[in-house]
């Protein structure tokens, strides 16, 4: 999988925040990551057929109403039964609606799979250093 990365990204369900998303993939753009980015209001098995298609190496999802754990609780387990269960997945934004700290919200997110979890924090440039990175340690044999 030595580079260069492809990575799918958007945002998932009911959501059409797009500023974030324009913003991430930029920053991916200017790392040397190549992005398909499907856009807002997208759902599970877009995200996986767009995997599958362009053969990512990432997924990067985004969701800023707070529903994102009703519509993406499968995600890891699509994807490996499409053959890429060891994608790199992250996702990040506002994650959850009411109560719960960012770190309960990070524990949710990885118990279901996500390699990373950026709840209402990670500015796009940092968030695409780190996925380069966690590819890199990933060819390498390393885990993230």
């Amino acid at each position: 999988m030595v580079g260069p990365y492809r990575a799918v990204l958007g945002v998932i369900g009911n959501d059409i925040h797009v500023v974030a998303l324009r913003l991430l993939d930029i920053a991916l753009t200017e790392v040397g990551v190549e992005t398909m980015n499907i856009g807002v209001n997208r759902y599970l098995d877009e995200f996986v057929e767009a995997v599958v298609t362009h053969d990512a190496h990432a997924v990067l999802l985004s969701s800023n109403n707070g529903e994102a754990e009703l519509w993406c609780a499968n995600m890891r387990r699509e994807l490996a039964r499409r053959g890429k269960g060891d994608i790199v997945l992250y996702i990040g934004g506002t994650l959850q609606i009411g109560l719960g700290s960012d770190l309960e919200i990070e524990r949710k997110f990885l118990g279901m799979g996500f390699d990373r979890v950026y709840s209402r924090r990670g500015m796009p440039g940092e968030v695409a250093r780190q996925l380069v990175k966690d590819l890199a340690r990933k060819d390498a044999g390393e885990t993230a």
